[in-house]
């Protein structure tokens, strides 16, 4: 039984067909990338399993439980994680607080716990505190603990938001573009904490429009076309596969080429 599963998943907008019929499996500690066209419904497909969408029909279920349907605070808690392609920082709370907002509070969930600030409570909280800082230097960013997130730059931004990713324990990590708009120095320190993440176990998977990225990183590639999947294989079968290049170019190559 696969890590993951995505089956028959199907999603139509006023009659358009965004997922048509889609199936794929994950395995547990793989890198793999989902590209496509523009329109090709890769966010779709993202915003399906986290359950900001629900399916017009089909299934997904991690660890062989089903998860389709499911509120995504649920799914998060069922060990799924993910990015968004417009990063979501509360701007006006420090780095450190957005971390702290995805870390659980078994006692100060409670309204009694949180009024009187209990020992138990304040032990949590400095508990909670630490774990956020191992997240903020796993990124390299525990230096801006105290800025604020409209402080930062487009790329701290990212790795803060993969930071807060990372507080909640996910066993799979959904990433949207998670190099886009950067600097080529920061594009080079997300792919080397892409395979960090993946050297300590977690699976990914990654919508990217840079194929150098894709084909850097990726240990498989899944490309999507009108919500079907059209091809499915390593970076070398991929970028030498006729139909992804008439997907992309709107053309086939030629005999020379």
């Amino acid at each position: 039984m696969a890590f993951f599963e995505v089956k028959n998943l199907s999603k139509d907008f006023d009659g358009v067909r965004a997922i048509d019929d889609l199936s794929f499996e994950l395995n547990k500690g793989q890198i793999t990338a989902l590209i496509g066209p523009n329109g090709a419904g890769k966010t779709t497909v993202f915003n399906v399993i986290t359950g900001f969408l629900r399916p017009g029909r089909g299934d997904v279920r991690i660890n062989s439980r089903r998860i389709s349907g499911l509120p995504p605070y649920k799914i998060a808690r069922m060990g799924i994680g993910r990015t968004f392609q417009n990063i979501r920082l509360f701007p006006k709370l420090t780095v450190l607080e957005n971390l702290m907002l995805a870390l659980k509070y078994d006692t100060g969930e409670r309204l009694t716990s949180a009024l009187l600030r209990t020992k138990r409570m304040i032990r949590e909280d400095a508990e909670n505190k630490s774990i956020a800082i191992d997240h903020l230097k796993k990124v390299g960013l525990e230096h801006k603990q105290d800025a604020l997130g409209q402080e930062l730059s487009h790329g701290q931004r990212r790795l803060v938001e993969i930071a807060r990713l990372l507080a909640l324990n996910p066993q799979l990590l959904l990433l949207d573009e998670p190099t886009a708009g950067l600097f080529p120095e920061m594009v080079t320190e997300m792919k080397r904490l892409i395979k960090q993440l993946k050297e300590e176990g977690k699976t990914i998977l990654f919508i990217e429009h840079d194929m150098k990225v894709v084909m850097d990183i990726a240990e498989r590639i899944l490309v999507l076309n009108y919500g079907k999947i059209i091809a499915d294989g390593s970076p070398s079968e991929i970028q030498n596969n006729d139909e992804v290049i008439t997907a992309y170019l709107g053309r086939r190559r030629s005999v020379a080429s």
